[in-house]
């Protein structure tokens, strides 16, 4: 497809009132090392004008993750008579921000 001169932006698929069909996705994380909206958006825009796409549509989600280290250590105590287990367990919750780019092409 040629390249396109101007890109719309929708945060809502809903907010799309024409015909379309979807041409390409990307998929964002924060391991990306992008986690800027603004930033994300230009760099969604630049490619979608590259692709030949008319609008793009941003899905951003937040994903919670739950994980947890247990740590355990044995050891013979100093009289010899058996073993002793030392151990810990912790576990935290964190979000991951994702982001979905749709590219749209307008029928």
């Amino acid at each position: 497809m040629p390249p396109t001169k101007t890109v719309d932006v929708y945060i809502e698929e809903k907010a799309i009132r024409q015909p379309f069909n979807y041409i390409g996705k990307g998929f964002i994380d924060r391991y990306f090392g992008v986690a800027n909206p603004e930033q994300i958006q230009k760099k969604a825009i630049i490619k979608a004008k590259q692709k030949g796409a008319d609008a793009i549509y941003i899905y951003d989600f937040h994903v919670s993750n739950t994980e947890t280290a247990i740590t355990s250590i044995s050891t013979g105590d100093s009289a010899r008579r058996g073993i002793i287990n030392v151990g810990n367990a912790s576990s935290y919750q964190s979000e991951s921000p994702g982001f979905i780019i749709y590219f749209i092409k307008y029928k």
